[in-house]
């Protein structure tokens, strides 16, 4: 606890990041979260179009549900791992930044630099293209989904169509993140809770199902068929780990909250 209103905490390490306190201190701008929009973070990062994308890419490599199922409680404990490391890192140093910061106060400015400049020029482009992707896919494919079609037979959307959607869902985040950080968060909060319903609606459902007996048949003799190819069980964590990652976002606005 501080000693009184006026008093700065002291810093651990080096001063060129700032908590929320001395941040307010400093430049009067004040955080602009709460419990709630840092949960609609992470968990709006980590449900993402992956979730929805992955389950079919993992069962193809596998090829068999229970081999795909262990795939997903292993990815899911691998994640759960990581998301209480940083829950630890963001407490004991609660300034923005992220992996920029840890590794900073780890190693040495330059590294931290370099992980900055990577994260921006690769990583956060790379991910961002691929979610993106695939949400232009689902709803280009929705808008021309017939009923009186088999799922088979559909029209797919032209790539065209597909890179024009996920280059304009790109745009709309960067100008409403870029307009207030406020409508940023708003924005965040509204699209998890959306997102969350969905998963639960499709969940639900299969529950539903399950318990009228129906659509079981996948689930005797769950391992038969599994692939022996050790790289496509690779493939599927891969995809199972994109899907679950996430956890690590809201590291990097710590001093917001």
């Amino acid at each position: 606890m501080h000693s009184s209103k006026g008093d700065k905490p002291s810093m651990m390490g080096s001063n060129i990041e700032m908590d929320s306190y001395q941040r307010e201190q400093e430049t009067g701008i004040k955080p602009h979260m709460n419990i709630f929009s840092g949960f609609t973070m992470i968990t709006g990062m980590m449900i993402g179009a992956g979730i929805f994308a992955s389950p079919s890419i993992a069962y193809r490599n596998v090829e068999s549900v229970g081999a795909s199922l262990l795939v997903w409680v292993l990815a899911g404990s691998l994640g759960l791992v990581g998301a209480l490391c940083y829950a630890e890192l963001g407490t004991m140093y609660p300034s923005n930044g992220g992996e920029k910061v840890y590794i900073t106060k780890a190693f040495s400015k330059k590294l931290g630099m370099c992980f900055s400049w990577s994260t921006c020029l690769l990583a956060l482009p790379i991910s961002a293209t691929a979610i993106s992707t695939v949400f232009a896919r689902y709803v280009a494919n929705l808008a021309l989904y017939d009923p009186a079609v088999d799922m088979a037979n559909q029209r797919q959307a032209p790539e065209i169509v597909v890179k024009l959607i996920a280059a304009a869902a790109i745009a709309f985040v960067a100008c409403v993140n870029g307009l207030s950080s406020k409508a940023g968060t708003a924005v965040q909060s509204i699209f998890t809770v959306i997102k969350v319903a969905a998963l639960i609606l499709v969940i639900g459902i299969g529950f539903v199902f399950m318990g009228k007996g129906t659509h079981l048949t996948n689930f005797q003799n769950a391992f038969e068929g599994t692939s022996k190819d050790f790289l496509k069980f690779g493939k599927a964590m891969y995809v199972a780990l994109f899907a679950c990652s996430g956890f690590n976002n809201l590291n990097y606005s710590t001093a917001e909250l």
